[in-house]
This record gives C-alpha cells, sequence and structure tokens, in this order.
C-alpha cells in the first residue's frame, strides 16, 4: 500500500491540471485476526511548488 501511494503522489506531478483518483478494493488478512475486505480511494494533490521541488499530498478514504 505504501508503494502505491509514492508511485501515485510521483505521477501526480506532471498531471497537475487532471489529477488521477484511483479507486481500490484491499484484502488484509493477518494471522489471528479477522479477514478485513474493504474498498478505499486514494487521491493526489500539488500542496505547493519552488522550482524543483513539489508538496503532493495523497489521501486515502474509505468508499
Amino acid at each position: 500500500m505504501a508503494m502505491l501511494i509514492d508511485d501515485l503522489g510521483f505521477t501526480q506531478l506532471p498531471t497537475m491540471s487532471n489529477p488521477p483518483l484511483i479507486s481500490i478494493s484491499r484484502f488484509i488478512q493477518q494471522p489471528r485476526l479477522k479477514i478485513i475486505f474493504e474498498e478505499v480511494e486514494i487521491k493526489a494533490k500539488v500542496i505547493a511548488e519552488k522550482g524543483k521541488l513539489s508538496l503532493v499530498m495523497v489521501e486515502i478514504r474509505r468508499k
């Protein structure tokens, strides 16, 4: 999941005018815990730019 968030933040930079919106189904199974299946929405937004530096905020919300 962390790698997906990093990739989405990176892809946001060249597409600042049309931000990508991704919806995924997440399936988690941990030992001795219940199986969790939920759908989340991941959205990235460029907050600030200065020269070659950019600040990107990535939001994750339950659908």
